[in-house]
């Protein structure tokens, strides 16, 4: 197994797909809450942040969004 260097993602548009960096491998999608960006990686499922590995290639793969722009959302959402 190769080590690789973690992705960040910046500036996406709602609904992008995001790929494994080195076998290209779909990983998940962009989804945009108010204004704060998650990565939804099934039906049920989003993330502010995911350190994983791709099932298929298996290279590290790291996605995050900024903990201060998640706090503010989930103040938004507990009014």
């Amino acid at each position: 197994m190769t080590e690789s260097q973690p992705v960040y993602l910046v500036n996406i548009e709602n609904g992008e797909k995001v790929y494994c960096p080195n076998c290209h491998a779909e990983m998940g999608e962009i989804i945009i809450i108010d204004g704060v960006e998650f990565l939804k990686t099934s039906s049920s499922c989003v993330a502010k942040y995911f350190t994983g590995y791709c099932s298929h290639c298996w290279s590290e793969f790291h996605w995050s969004v900024s903990d201060r722009a998640f706090a503010r959302l989930m103040k938004r959402i507990a009014k």
